[in-house]
């Protein structure tokens, strides 16, 4: 697994499955629910863009 993670700045769009990051269908609330659930940032971004 890679550990860098990406800092660029991707932009939030509202979407009709609710706040989403541009050009994905990764909502917010997909990624606050490993935020809560104490996963680290590489392995958060490793699995949201390995799905």
């Amino acid at each position: 697994m890679n550990n860098k993670v990406n800092t660029s700045h991707n932009s939030v769009v509202r979407t009709d499955m609710g706040l989403s990051i541009a050009g994905t269908r990764i909502t917010l609330y997909d990624v606050m629910d490993y935020f809560k659930k104490d996963w680290p940032p590489e392995l958060i971004q490793y699995w949201l863009m390995n799905r």
